[in-house]
């Protein structure tokens, strides 16, 4: 994981969330999310699996999918408009963007690829 420097010109509480963000321990649990989410998509690909747990699998999905926006509106309250500035930040935005829009499932595939930061 990449050390992310912040900047101490920010307001105290904004230099909170981007620690509490950036900690390692919420990015383990980010990157688990990830490829937990990679594996879930694998598995809707199944019809005998979705028969058997679909509902469950869509639950679990918007639950992590929850939480990957929750992280994006962490980060954009705490940098302000340099979450723009960041290539990362924008690609995790566009792919959980795309993952938002219920007509876009076949592009779901890529909310697998954020952890090659």
């Amino acid at each position: 994981m990449k050390v992310i420097e912040i900047d101490p010109t920010l307001p105290e509480w904004r230099q909170n969330i981007e620690r509490f963000v950036n900690h390692p321990k919420v990015q383990h649990v980010i990157v688990f999310l990830i490829v937990l989410n990679a594996a879930l998509l694998g598995l809707e690909t199944s019809p005998a699996v979705m028969q058997a747990f679909g509902a469950e699998l869509v639950m679990l999905d918007h639950a992590i999918l929850a939480v990957f926006i929750l992280e994006i509106l962490l980060l954009i309250a705490a940098r302000g408009l340099k979450f723009f500035t960041d290539p990362w930040c924008v690609f995790d935005l566009v792919v959980v963007g795309i993952a938002v829009i219920p007509a876009t499932e076949s592009f779901s595939v890529l909310r697998a690829y954020r952890d090659w930061e």
